[in-house]
This record gives structure tokens, sequence and C-alpha cells, in this order.
């Protein structure tokens, strides 16, 4: 999955069960106002893992409909965390 060893525990503490997933949460916590955990997130994951994540955002919340432009929004945003 391409993170640390203490995300992979938190990773089973909140059920997630894939690499999509998490990537995912990381936008589910932007959508949250949880910026930071978005943060803590996206520092546990490799630079392969960042890579990953930022096309997996890419491929899935771009061209959303207009009723989900808040996760557009929070995708755009996660993208621009993992490169910094």
């Amino acid at each position: 999955m391409n993170t640390t060893e203490e995300m992979k525990e938190a990773l089973k503490l909140w059920g997630i069960e894939s690499k999509e997933q998490y990537y995912d949460y990381i936008v589910e916590s932007i959508v949250n106002g949880q910026r930071s955990q978005a943060r803590e997130l996206i520092q546990g994951l490799t630079a392969r893992g960042r890579t990953e994540a930022h096309d997996h955002i890419e491929e899935n919340y771009y061209s959303l409909d207009m009723g989900e432009q808040a996760y557009e929004k929070a995708g755009k945003e996660a993208q621009r965390m993992l490169t910094q």
C-alpha cells in the first residue's frame, strides 16, 4: 500500500482495506474540514504512494457532477497537499 508501518496499523483500526480507500479517505477528510488529518494521512505515504494517490484523485474526483463540486474541490486541494 506504500505506507509506513505506523499508518498500516491505523488503516486496520479505520477499516481501510485498499489503497484506493485510503486515498478516498484523504479527500473525505478535506471535505469534512479535517485538513490536519489529511496532512497526516499524506505524510504516511511513500513517494510512490503520493504519486499513486495523486493519479487516483485526478481519475476519480475531476469532472464530477454539479452536486459533487465539494469533492472535486477537495480532490484538487488534496493534490496540492500531495505535491508539497
